[in-house]
């Protein structure tokens, strides 16, 4: 699977968004940016990246993998938390999704995401993860998304304490909906853009008319 060519739309010019992205690298190193794992699968999202999911979107319909803490700021209209168990749940509307990052779980909230876009209850969303792209989870989200964002640089999350973490690797923000020009205006900031083109067999409705 091939990306078509990186997308470059959006109100900074190439120019503008390459000195950017080297004056945000140079904070980065100048913080001594190193990575831990503590083993804690609570980790927040910052506000400037829920702020600009919320410019895409409009609103937060639903975030079906959240902490009541981090809803300080994120305000969904519907969150769900590791005791309710969004997998259990319906997801209507616009939906922003930071998954648990362990291994065994991080995968069935990518398989619900697709189920709940393929029945229609989901109309947009927005899908933060690692950028563990050798990964099946990894993969299954591309295959139904519209595109992605490649941060540069990592995100520094905040845990349960709010101390902010320092990751070992970079993210990727996956767009599914309607208005992948908007997501790219808004994440352009953020990294590099990409708009997948699948190829026809890879496609989950021609598989399953094969399949029938």
């Amino acid at each position: 699977m091939a990306p078509s060519t990186i997308h470059k739309s959006g109100p900074m010019t190439p120019t503008e968004r390459q000195r950017r992205w080297r004056e945000k690298a140079r904070k980065q190193a100048a913080a001594h940016y190193r990575g831990r794992g503590t083993g804690e699968n609570h980790w927040f999202t910052p506000l400037e990246h829920i702020e600009a999911a919320r410019e895409v979107m409009g609103n937060i319909d639903v975030d079906p993998a959240s902490h009541p803490d981090a809803q300080r700021w994120i305000g969904a209209a519907q969150f769900y938390t590791r005791k309710s168990n969004g997998l259990d749940k319906p997801w209507f509307g616009r939906v922003w999704l930071n998954p648990p990052y362990a291994r065994d779980e991080i995968g069935p909230f990518i398989e619900k995401l697709g189920v709940e876009i393929d029945a229609g209850r989901t109309t947009e969303a927005i899908l933060l993860t690692h950028a563990y792209t050798d990964t099946l989870w990894f993969q299954k989200a591309v295959l139904f998304s519209v595109g992605s964002c490649f941060t540069l640089g990592r995100i520094k999350f905040i845990d349960i304490n709010y101390v902010l973490s320092n990751p070992t690797q970079g993210q990727t923000f996956f767009y599914y909906g309607c208005n992948w020009e908007r997501f790219c205006r808004v994440f352009s900031e953020f990294g590099v853009l990409c708009q997948w083109q699948l190829p026809p067999a890879r496609q989950p409705d021609q598989r399953q008319e094969a399949a029938d």
